[in-house]
This record gives structure tokens, sequence and C-alpha cells, in this order.
């Protein structure tokens, strides 16, 4: 049996972000001279690639759960969660 903790629309899946040292518009013109840098959508898949391995490593079953509330903000289930 595996559990998933805090899985919080925002936080699964991770929300793609610039790197604060090469951001995605560097890394394209990176990749215009011959360099090999992750972009946007190649991020935005890993993280899907990452889940759906997730998926695949239980056995028996797999809960997912959230907590309501982050602080004294409320929060909304994952939409993997469904």
């Amino acid at each position: 049996m595996f559990f998933v903790l805090g899985t919080v629309e925002g936080i699964l899946p991770a929300p793609v972000q610039d790197d604060p040292v090469l951001d995605f518009f560097e890394r394209k013109l990176l990749r215009q001279q011959g360099f090999e840098f992750e972009d946007a959508a190649q991020a935005a898949r890993r993280e899907v690639i990452s889940f759906y391995a997730l998926l695949q490593t239980p056995t028996l079953s797999l809960t997912f759960s959230y907590p309501q509330m982050i602080g004294k903000e409320v929060t909304l289930p994952s939409p993997y969660e469904s």
C-alpha cells in the first residue's frame, strides 16, 4: 500500500518555473547555438512522466491525501487526485 501526501493543486503537479540562474529564454538562445537544455515544454513533460512512474510503483493500492488548509489558506485537491 502506498500513500501520496500533500496532493494539493499547484504543488502536484509541480508548476514549471524558470531557473533563476538560466531562464527559459536564455536556454532557448543557447539551444539555438547547439547546447542541450530543457525547455518549458520538456520540463512539463518530465513532471508528467515522473507522476506516471509514481502510478506504476504500487502493486496493491495507492492512496492520495491533501490538507484542507495550509496555514490559513484553503486548498484544493490536485487534478491528479480524481
